[in-house]
């Protein structure tokens, strides 16, 4: 039999396996066209392979995993089962034994949609497809003390795969309208949760408060001119124009500290500027300071050309429940 990992179950599972970079999410995902021997009793459960069996250790408290089939659907004994009973989207599940089969992360996202409010599923979203990944355990609603997040790792998901799985699904499905339209918001590439919160600011379409800027590109390779030669750099949030370039670089605590990274950033700012990038260093005091942050996407739009039509007290109002929604955890 097979136990289908869903939901918060097999979020937490993802996350897992990232942050010890296993790569096995690196796989093709297996084609699973129905839910065939579905585990739905918590026996059955018992009855898992050992490795799978600790791979359940970090899927949390309560298992959730999916089943075809209405009389399936129980929540006791620490499993609790989810119907899903339309065709399954190509690219649903990775297969982590023979008895242990793993929502993909554009299945976890879709089947997220139908319990986290619009901006929490767009910032799940960034992270999927971002170089990071939230602790496995993470709760959206409760700040950390300390940043357990794991940096520098490889994306699991792209915005156009999150795109495909949620047009592929059924309309039926619980939450569907509601992925759909905020998987067209997503981007890959961003390396920190605050470079997901700027960009989403930014970007986000004025009805949810944001102020509805063109999508940058993350962490793009720049060929630039030193006295040195040709060296690479890797802005944060780039926009390319006809005859210059725009580079947000989000200056964080951990990466941004002490005399030397000071130094780096300044000599980096000086290659950008030199070779037509113009460079708007940000702070995370600066995107937490609603006006500050304010004056730099005003300014934003004055360099992209772009005219800053009335934002009025109703864009207002959506801005400062955008912001909070964003903040509600310590990204």
């Amino acid at each position: 039999m097979r136990l289908y990992l869903c939901g918060k179950s097999a979020l937490s599972v993802l996350r897992y396996l990232r942050s010890i970079r296993d790569d096995r999410l690196e796989e093709t995902s297996v084609r699973v066209r129905t839910l065939v021997q579905p585990m739905h009793t918590p026996r059955h459960v018992e009855e898992l392979s050992g490795s799978a069996e600790w791979m359940l250790g970090h899927a949390g408290e309560t298992i959730h995993a999916l089943v075809p089939k209405k009389g399936m659907v129980i929540a006791r004994g620490g499993l609790a089962t989810h119907l899903w009973s339309t065709k399954v989207p190509g690219g649903a599940f990775i297969r982590l034994t023979d008895d242990l089969f793993l929502s993909s992360p554009a299945f976890v996202f879709l089947q997220m949609a139908r319990e986290l409010e619009p901006i929490e599923l767009a910032k799940l979203g960034m992270e999927l497809c971002g170089f990071y990944a939230l602790p496995e355990k993470h709760t959206p609603y409760v700040p950390a003390s300390v940043d357990e997040t794991e940096y520098e790792i490889q994306a699991v998901a792209s915005a156009r795969k999150i795109v495909s799985l949620c047009e592929a699904a059924s309309s039926a499905v619980p939450g569907m309208r509601k992925a759909r339209m905020v998987a067209g918001w997503l981007a890959d590439g961003a390396a920190s949760p605050m470079e997901s919160a700027t960009y989403l600011l930014l970007c986000l379409p004025k009805r949810m408060g944001g102020y509805g800027l063109p999508k940058p590109v993350f962490n793009p390779k720049v060929t630039v001119d030193t006295p040195n030669g040709a060296e690479d750099r890797f802005p944060d949030l780039f926009w390319k124009m006809k005859d210059n370039a725009i580079d947000i670089e989000y200056q964080s605590d951990l990466a941004h500290s002490g005399n030397w990274k000071r130094y780096k950033d300044s000599k980096r700012q000086v290659q950008l500027t030199v070779n037509r990038i113009t460079v708007l260093p940000l702070t995370k005091a600066q995107l937490k300071n609603t006006d500050d942050f304010h004056e730099l996407a005003i300014g934003l739009h004055k360099l992209l050309k772009i005219r800053v039509r009335c934002l009025e007290v109703a864009w207002e109002a959506k801005r400062t429940e955008l912001r909070k929604a964003m903040f509600s955890s310590d990204c």
